[in-house]
């Protein structure tokens, strides 16, 4: 319920939200400071409010703004003495100073994130700050080290991959980055499958088109299961874990469910599809 003296301010649509967000911001920013000061739970307050505002910062480009959240909450998390909530808070800062350009600053926090992150065994935390320090390492120019970094990471995804999931990874065409010069030198896209047996076998018959609607069901069972359990808690932006990319990748499979896999498919070869 509001206080008698604080009125409720009617918020009808989503241009009403906005308005309001972007009006309370620096309030909410003096909360997050006062709160981080105190010596009880409330000392959280500061970072949970960064992680749940950060999105919103993104979108408007606020970086100066989101820097200071992200400050407010590494203090409030160092007040708490919270080893996990002050990786987090690290994780925080390091985005931020990176999206203003303080590669080096950046770099350092977010090594001192993954080293926390690594002592605490949090291999998916571990996985995020090694793509996130690929991007320093690219934005600097240094794509062996960036590579690197990617290569790492999607060790560490590969690490925790279980029997009903699966990681496909591509790339376009184009100019490696290692090599110099500007003529292209990659002109055929790369397709790495990391998966479990049966979503890796239906991905197999999928791209050959053998047996393609029977493949093709429980690749859509998948991704409206890791949707649901996952990523809709995450709204739809994949940038945020969102559900945008399994929702592409279900949409992109249904196709094949209800057209079968074509002129051109190992079903259409043997004459039979199922």
């Amino acid at each position: 319920m509001s206080a008698p003296d604080v009125p409720a301010v009617p918020i009808d649509t989503a241009a009403d939200a906005v308005a309001w967000l972007d009006a309370e911001v620096p309030s909410l920013l003096a909360a997050a400071e006062y709160a981080a000061t105190r010596t009880d739970g409330s000392a959280l307050f500061g970072l949970r409010l960064c992680r749940v505002i950060q999105w919103w910062l993104g979108k408007r480009a606020d970086w100066p703004t989101e820097l200071a959240f992200a400050g407010t909450a590494e203090l409030a998390a160092t007040r708490a003495g919270d080893d996990r909530q002050r990786a987090i808070a690290a994780t925080l800062v390091g985005r931020a100073q990176l999206h203003l350009g303080r590669r080096e600053q950046a770099a350092a926090r977010l090594e001192r994130a993954l080293a926390a992150f690594r002592g605490l065994g949090e291999q998916h935390q571990v996985m995020s700050l090694l793509s996130d320090l690929g991007q320093v390492a690219r934005l600097a120019g240094d794509y062996p080290r960036a590579l690197e970094h990617f290569d790492a990471s999607l060790g560490e995804l590969c690490d925790r991959l279980r029997s009903d999931e699966m990681i496909w990874v591509t790339a376009d065409h184009g100019n490696d980055p290692t090599t110099a010069g500007t003529d292209h030198t990659r002109e055929y896209t790369p397709l790495l499958v990391a998966a479990g047996v049966i979503e890796c076998l239906a991905g197999v018959l999928v791209t050959f088109g053998l047996f393609t609607r029977l493949a093709a069901g429980p690749i859509i069972v998948f991704m409206i299961v890791a949707i649901v359990s996952y990523h809709w808690e995450n709204g739809y932006n994949w940038e945020s874990r969102g559900i945008e990319y399994p929702l592409f990748w279900a949409i992109a499979v249904f196709h094949f469910l209800v057209h079968g896999g074509g002129r051109w498919s190992a079903d259409a070869l043997i004459g039979r599809e199922i």
